[in-house]
């Protein structure tokens, strides 16, 4: 329709151009009847046009477009080249109109020609060449679209409030995304404005990954294996922070206990060595926290680790190494018989070629001057008394010589042999135990005196459940021989586990279980007579006295 106007407006500005160069009296003349010069009016005519033409638009349809804006900046180079063969084509009318008057018909019609192919380029730069551009009108705030009929517009609020409508669409803000702006970046929490991140993510590294502690496969809202998942202790606002037992954190922070300069496991909670069997079971790691029954965090008992904590076992007596092995010639009971009392413990590290770390290999025993061992790391380690193993001048403790070697006596090296650290015997010479026999201390039989000597003779240990008591050989109460009548007072019967094992294999005469019942009148069975290990059962009509003996 915009095409139709300017055409049928070139025509009417044309046709009466024409007419005024013919008429040649409305335009700068004089009502007289000689000819009169016309070129200044047709050109002012021409120009007058061309801005005419300029402003068609604002008057053939409504709008609210600017000239200067929409019409003139826009289309610069149409405006110039218009304005240019505008000129050029007044130029050559008037021209012609002058040959005319000197009656140059040549020369005027060459005039003719060039202004009418000026006007005529006119027209096709104006309408195909260099078409005028008109832009579109700016759509109100909140509308979009090449009709403006898209809006930006969601719960009356452009862009939700965070972003700026565009000729496409929300402009979102920083962190903001989605149609209307109304979602946030990453793990940003809407909530905060996307300032924050949502629980468990870490604001550091722009709410893209697991707050440090916390478990990626839960979306970051429970804490990983390591770590305390409880709310009295790992806020679930505040992190993951706190390891549970047997657990540690190590850092490349040196100022604290955990300090690892490499940094292997990461600045994470790790387990302590052997998890679950923390330290091989005989030793105490060096972890984070202990939560004592109030809830408060204990080590040992007195006081909280964190950081210091360094994973380490604290091992107990006899165990030694970063994974408490039992330590060379340790008995079970005995501190004194690491090393068989003549050599320290030493841990071995080894480093192997093209690794940076050294790596715990072993723990043996360096023997004190005048000792060696066969195996540093054996039960018999510094066990020899001599410069050269295989040439012992003697043994330590609990060792016999033989051949040059010293061998373990019975029941193991040391004070383990013929059970001598309960007194149940003595290492012979030639390897053999010399058994304690004795009705106030304690009977031993056999070949490392670990039997009790008769049936008048219990196992302490069988009242006592501690297992880092030895089984000591107790005599029964008033005990002077191994027959039933040599205990108790000469009236009842005392029940040991000796006695009790030779019942349930059907021992005969009179200290059988049938006699046993016979003479105290006694039902009870011989699994529940293991309840009175220790103690008189009288005969029928007696009864214990103050001393525990039948009366």
């Amino acid at each position: 329709m915009m095409l139709l106007y300017l055409v049928l407006w070139f025509l009417a500005v044309v046709t009466i151009c024409f007419f005024v160069i013919y008429a040649g009296t409305w335009v700068y003349t004089e009502k007289s009847f000689s000819a009169v010069k016309v070129d200044r009016g047709v050109l002012l005519v021409a120009m007058v046009a061309f801005w005419l033409i300029i402003i068609a638009p604002f008057t053939v349809e409504p709008n609210s477009l600017t000239i200067m804006k929409n019409i003139i900046e826009p289309n610069m180079m149409t405006a110039v080249s218009c304005i240019l063969l505008l000129f050029f084509t007044g130029m050559m009318i008037a021209l012609a109109m002058q040959a005319k008057q000197e009656e140059n018909d040549f020369l005027g019609t060459i005039y003719w020609v060039l202004s009418l192919s000026s006007l005529t380029t006119y027209f096709i730069v104006l309408l195909i060449l260099i078409p005028l551009n008109i832009n579109p009108c700016p759509c109100v705030d909140g509308y979009f679209g090449p009709d403006c009929d898209k809006t930006c517009y969601i719960d009356n609020t452009i862009c939700s409030g965070h972003g700026t409508c565009g000729i496409t669409g929300c402009i979102c803000d920083d962190r903001f995304v989605g149609e209307f702006c109304q979602r946030c970046t990453n793990k940003f929490n809407y909530e905060t404005n996307c300032s924050a991140c949502s629980r468990g993510y870490s604001l550091d590294l722009d709410c893209t990954t697991c707050e440090k502690g916390r478990d990626p496969s839960t979306d970051c809202q429970s804490c990983l294996e390591g770590y305390l998942d409880d709310e009295a202790y790992n806020n679930p606002m505040d992190g993951c922070t706190v390891c549970k037992e047997n657990y540690f954190r190590p850092t490349s922070n040196p100022l604290v206990g955990s300090y690892n300069k490499f940094l292997e496991f990461g600045d994470m909670c790790t387990a302590c060595e052997g998890y679950p069997n923390v330290c091989n079971g005989h030793g105490t790691c060096n972890h984070f926290l202990l939560p004592n029954d109030a809830g408060n965090f204990l080590y040992n008992g007195t006081t909280t680790l964190g950081q210091l904590a360094n994973g380490e076992c604290e091992c107990d007596v006899g165990y030694a190494g970063p994974n408490c092995t039992i330590a060379p010639g340790f008995d079970g009971d005995n501190e004194e018989s690491i090393c068989n009392a003549h050599g320290q413990i030493v841990e071995v590290f080894d480093q192997e070629e093209n690794d940076i770390f050294e790596t715990f290999q072993y723990i043996e025993c360096e023997c004190d001057d005048g000792y060696t061992s066969r195996d540093s790391r054996g039960r018999d380690a510094c066990a020899c008394k001599g410069s050269t193993y295989g040439n012992c001048d003697a043994c330590v403790f609990g060792y016999y010589l033989s051949n040059g070697q010293c061998l373990a006596c019975p029941g193991g090296g040391f004070l383990k042999s013929c059970n001598a650290d309960i007194g149940g015997g003595v290492c012979q010479g030639d390897g053999t135990c010399s058994c304690s026999e004795s009705y106030l201390t304690g009977g031993y039989k056999g070949n490392s005196c670990n039997e009790c000597m008769n049936n008048n003779f219990y196992k302490e240990k069988a009242n006592n459940p501690d297992p880092d008591e030895p089984e000591r050989c107790i005599p029964c109460p008033g005990a002077t021989g191994p027959s039933p009548n040599d205990a108790c007072g000469g009236h009842g019967f005392c029940i040991t586990d000796t006695r009790l094992a030779s019942w349930q294999s059907g021992a005969q005469g009179a200290d059988s279980y049938a006699t046993f019942q016979a003479i105290t009148a006694n039902s009870l069975a011989i699994e529940e007579l293991a309840n009175l290990i220790g103690t008189c059962v009288c005969f029928e009509n007696f009864a214990l006295n103050g001393f525990g003996l039948c009366s």
